[in-house]
């Protein structure tokens, strides 16, 4: 069944057109991604059916009049609420659907009911109650805890909603959403602010969920995961490709092959015909003769009503990043000594360690909240060759891209910001700015106005600008388009210098870095490999996130008490596993005591190999638990 139908859609803003003539159909429970270049319309489509603006000119209808959610750039809350309250207001309705099921319950229960009336009451009852399961009314507070564990926002339940950061209101705005289940979810980057455990939760959600979904994404394996056709927006114009991203990518090269091929047999062609209306006219000329000109004119018919072919463009503008390393740098790029940092109140690093040799490509990864960012930033700010902690080779020079771009001064003009490089002439400026796609008419724009894609490409243009030899970069592909990040994978290959990567986007991070460093238990842990290597590895020794319950978790269930005469044969299971359980924690609490031994003695190999034992181990104490669990009931 269709649920979004759109003919010859249009939308122009100051006469200038964004979609031209767009015609398509979205059916029930199809997964759809939305790709294109930044500025080309994606966003402008999702409000369109969102109905948050009306198109300029066409039709576009949703039969049924399903419910549409969006998500939206600016999080809008009731204050004083917190994250909680925030995400049960999502279930309102039904929640005053229980509390009139209670009332129901209460007038039941009273004394000297007659037997009519008791009888309309249960009726009632009855239909409320189906209303109510059939609705979900005994798993929403299941499914908020659900999604409060999935998307990392847990340690901020009892949080009030304006003490977030700006990405953690953007998380919950995607968890509201996600909780109303519209019957066609419109989401635009919804993985911007998610770290990848995050992201994972988010690709298993969508990849099952039954109804509509429209995609915008730069994140190419969640796009590959979860949908099954591309729109891709390209020149005002839309075309549909059958399958995930890279499936796309396959029909799109294709495609353009194609066109090349039935383009230069055209010209060919034309090219032949043409030549006869020379001869033909020639002829007629020096013969007098009109059948010459009639039959030029023929020839000039024929080319005429051809259906050209339009010449394909095979190559794009886009953004032509080169970062060039300013000189070969020493055998150390980056040594890390005894590491440690709070901030607000909680602790973040310590005494962890970590070396870098000049030349390798390493990701950082950790949880939203681990201190990635502000380990970054402590290195830009002080790092150096003297530094007793933070310790930079002595021919290092660093550059820093900042995820938030505070490395912009948001009063300075685009050139401005470009001229704060040393040595740096406004035609040498305007040159490296075209390569991120700047206009001339940009230049006197001031940073705060920019986009986040601008700000992003004028960051890549100053670092392109400073020649430095070791790359510190924070989420670089977050405000940018795929082809864009694609552009700036192709020149971190080419440079030969350091790189030092935070990133959720797992094909940048396969195609760019040979290390992960995880930030676990104020530690800085190696992991030799790329990232999937490393993500398989911790997959197969991950514990499982324990099945959210309807309130607030609650204490481990207390130890079953051993009995002193011979229990019943379910009693010795659970005596075994009782025992089992014990024999496991007092292993876990001495492998913790060796892994910190580890970490203070500077052993980082020794410290990961018990990292992973640690992981299997709290696997295994909760499939005991599990099982004791069940042998309880």
């Amino acid at each position: 069944m269709v649920v979004l139908e759109a003919h010859q859609l249009n939308k122009c803003y100051t006469s200038e057109p964004i979609l031209q003539d767009f015609t398509f159909k979205v059916m029930q429970g199809e997964k759809v991604g939305l790709v294109g270049e930044n500025g080309c319309g994606k966003s402008t489509l999702l409000k369109l059916i969102a109905g948050l603006e009306a198109p300029t000119g066409g039709v576009l209808t949703c039969p049924g009049n399903p419910t549409v959610g969006y998500l939206a750039q600016e999080l809008e809350y009731t204050p004083g609420h917190t994250v909680h309250q925030e995400l049960l207001a999502v279930f309102a309705p039904l929640r005053s659907l229980g509390e009139r099921l209670e009332k129901l319950q209460q007038e039941l229960a009273a004394p000297g009911l007659e037997a009519g009336q008791q009888e309309r009451l249960l009726d009632q009852y009855g239909r409320l109650a189906d209303q109510f399961e059939r609705e979900g009314g005994y798993t929403f507070a299941h499914r908020i805890d659900t999604a409060l564990s999935g998307l990392g926002l847990v340690h901020r339940r009892e949080q009030l909603v304006e003490a977030l950061s700006g990405g953690e209101k953007n998380v919950l705005a995607l968890a509201r959403l996600l909780l109303r289940e519209p019957e066609i979810l419109l989401l635009d980057e919804p993985a911007n602010h998610l770290d990848l455990e995050g992201l994972e939760w988010l690709e298993e959600f969508l990849r099952t969920y039954p109804r509509t979904l429209i995609l915008v994404s730069h994140n190419r394996h969640l796009l590959d995961q979860v949908v099954g056709r591309i729109l891709e927006i390209e020149d005002h114009q839309l075309d549909s490709y059958v399958g995930n991203y890279t499936a796309y990518r396959a029909q799109k090269q294709q495609k353009l092959l194609e066109q090349q091929a039935a383009y230069q047999t055209q010209q060919k062609e034309i090219q032949r015909l043409e030549a006869m209306i020379a001869r033909f006219e020639h002829w007629g000329r020096i013969s007098d003769n009109p059948q010459h000109a009639r039959r030029a004119r023929n020839k000039q018919r024929l080319i005429d009503r051809m259906d050209k072919v339009d010449r394909p463009q095979l190559e794009r503008e886009r953004i032509d990043p080169q970062f060039s390393a300013s000189r070969k740098a020493g055998r150390i790029a980056l040594e890390i000594k005894g590491y440690a940092r709070e901030l607000g109140g909680r602790q973040l690093f310590a005494g962890a360690d970590l070396y870098i040799s000049y030349g390798e490509r390493v990701g950082l990864f950790g949880a939203n909240g681990s201190g990635k960012t502000t380990l970054f930033r402590d290195i830009a700010a002080h790092a150096a060759w003297d530094h007793p902690v933070l310790r930079l080779g002595p021919q290092v020079k660093l550059g820093y891209y900042a995820q938030e771009h505070e490395t912009l001064n948001p009063k300075l003009t685009v050139m401005e910001q470009m001229l704060e490089q040393r040595g740096l002439t406004r035609d040498r400026a305007f040159q490296l700015l075209s390569r991120f796609l700047f206009r001339w008419q940009e230049l006197d724009q001031r940073v705060d106005i920019l986009s986040g894609g601008q700000k992003s490409r004028l960051q890549l243009a100053r670092l392109m600008a400073a020649q430095v030899n070791f790359l510190l970069l924070d989420e670089p592909t977050n405000h940018l388009d795929i082809y864009s990040c694609e552009r700036i994978e192709e020149a971190l290959e080419a440079f030969e210098g350091t790189v030092l990567v935070i990133s959720h986007d797992r094909y940048f991070l396969d195609r760019i870095v040979e290390r992960i460093v995880e930030v676990d238990q104020l530690a800085l842990v190696d992991h030799p490999g790329n990232f999937s290597e490393y993500w398989r590895r911790r997959a197969a020794v991950a514990t499982p996130p324990p099945a959210p319950k309807t309130t607030a978790p609650g204490p481990r269930p207390p130890r079953p008490a051993r009995a002193n005469k011979a229990p019943s044969p379910p009693g010795l299971a659970q005596e075994a596993l009782a025992a089992r359980i014990e024999a496991l924690e007092a292993e876990h609490a001495a492998l913790e005591k060796e892994l910190a031994e580890a970490y203070a003695a500077g052993d980082r190999q020794r410290g990961t190999e018990y990292g992973y034992r640690l992981r299997a181990l709290a696997a295994e104490i909760a499939a005991q638990y599990a099982a004791w669990e069940e042998a309880l009931s």
